[in-house]
């Protein structure tokens, strides 16, 4: 669980959440990062996070091999 962090210029990504992992990520800034938040086939659930000036992705989900990516996504401001 990660909760109202601050995540501000990181020369790589902001969070990346692994295969079955079902982190929870709420309340957080995340700022000027190459992808602010990486879902590789994990089950997270984002919720009222602040994203914005990220150099390429906002929030990116990869489904390989046959895994799913049934991340839940609410209330957040990504730009």
């Amino acid at each position: 669980m990660i909760l109202r962090t601050k995540i501000d210029q990181i020369d790589g990504l902001g969070i990346k959440i692994h295969k079955a992992n079902r982190a929870k990520i709420k309340g957080c800034d995340i700022s000027k990062c190459t992808n602010g938040i990486e879902v590789d086939c994990g089950d997270p659930l984002v919720i009222m996070n602040k994203i914005f000036k990220c150099y390429e992705n906002g929030i990116i989900t990869i489904a390989k091999r046959g895994i799913l990516c049934n991340g839940h996504f609410k209330f957040n401001s990504v730009y």
